[in-house]
């Protein structure tokens, strides 16, 4: 018996309604989502100035000023989009780990198959959240490079030269000449420019065992609020693979642990080992959703999510997809310090 498909309006407006884990970057930083309604999206890159206001006399009219720099590039929102095969007799026979075998009537039935597709729900989500996670977390360092068979493209953030560090010599952080301390400052001060104040510091794993060894920073580092690695400052669980190290000048410190899986089945870091990100988190951090477009019978769905599913006869089973059509733009770019503080002799 194939499961009845449940029509799109029901699962898009359950699968954005589904609760996931969440991921430090999106919840953190890219906090503030904006709906395009479209499928491209004006990426607009400001850089303020450091004018001051000017005076006036009292019957003088208002004096003309420079508006903020900006960049404008139109850009096609990336598409994340997957579908998974649910055999109907998985779906009508398999049970759930505490399940009875036997689920009795049919509305027993119908609520273990409607249990089976929140869950096949849920994982799509948990996917897509940790590719847009992974995107974030480009975006910071200075841009989106995406190369697969079925397609390849790039976004350039325009991180100002300056803002990106290559520590080499005896200046890098695993060296007993390195100026941690200084450094730090020196990046604070180019975040300050764009009148935001930097205060969150992520660390790859090799540089933040540098940080924890450097006598500086340990004279310095507030630990007052770390419980063992797992709790963060309000209180909330640490994602997976992150670890609070303390306060320090003013930065929660973090070393951000994320990996993905390569198709080739090595893992890969989201932020190398050697590398660093500062940011202003209050500067303008933007996670757009595009416009989704289904099929030409169905009405466009402007959601983060969209989600559809459909039954063959033969063999039986019910497909069940997802698609999300985000981008995430640090709208500031001068608002972040990233590169490596650890690098080759």
């Amino acid at each position: 018996m194939t499961i009845n498909a449940f029509e799109w309006r029901t699962l898009t407006e359950a699968i954005n309604q589904i609760k996931v884990p969440g991921r430090f970057l999106m919840d953190r930083v890219f906090k503030k989502q904006q709906q395009v309604f479209a499928q491209t999206v004006d990426v607009d890159l400001i850089s303020g100035n450091e004018k001051l206001a000017p005076f006036v006399a009292p019957l003088e009219g208002g004096v003309v000023v420079q508006k903020l720099g900006m960049t404008t590039n139109t850009v096609k929102l990336p598409r994340i989009r997957m579908k998974k095969n649910i055999n109907s007799l998985d779906a009508d026979l398999t049970r759930a780990a505490g399940q009875g075998i036997y689920i009795g009537a049919a509305d027993g039935i119908n609520q273990a198959r409607r249990e089976k597709i929140a869950l096949e729900l849920a994982d799509l989500k948990n996917k897509t959240y940790r590719t847009i996670e992974y995107m974030c977390a480009k975006a910071l360092q200075g841009e989106l490079v995406v190369t697969q068979d079925n397609l390849a493209f790039s976004i350039d953030f325009q991180i100002p030269s300056g803002n990106k560090i290559n520590l080499t010599g005896a200046n890098r952080w695993n060296q007993t000449t390195a100026k941690i301390r200084a450094n730090i400052r020196a990046y604070k001060k180019l975040i300050a420019k764009t009148g935001f104040a930097a205060d969150i510091l992520l660390l790859g794993s090799a540089a933040a065992e540098a940080f924890l060894d450097d006598e500086d920073v340990r004279d310095l580092l507030d630990k007052r609020n770390i419980t063992a690695g797992a709790l963060n400052l309000d209180g909330a669980m640490m994602p997976k693979n992150m670890d609070f190290l303390g306060r320090f000048m003013g930065l929660d410190v973090y070393e951000y642990g994320e990996e993905f899986e390569q198709e080739n089945g090595s893992k890969a870091a989201f932020l190398s080992e050697n590398n660093i990100i500062m940011l202003a988190s209050e500067a303008e951090f933007v996670r757009y959703n595009g416009l989704i477009l289904d099929e030409p019978t169905e009405p466009a769905v402007a959601m983060e999510f969209f989600s559809k599913s459909w039954n063959e006869k033969d063999p039986a089973a019910t497909w069940l997809l997802s698609e999300s059509d985000p981008l995430p733009v640090p709208r500031r770019p001068g608002a972040i310090v990233t590169g490596a503080v650890i690098n080759a002799a």
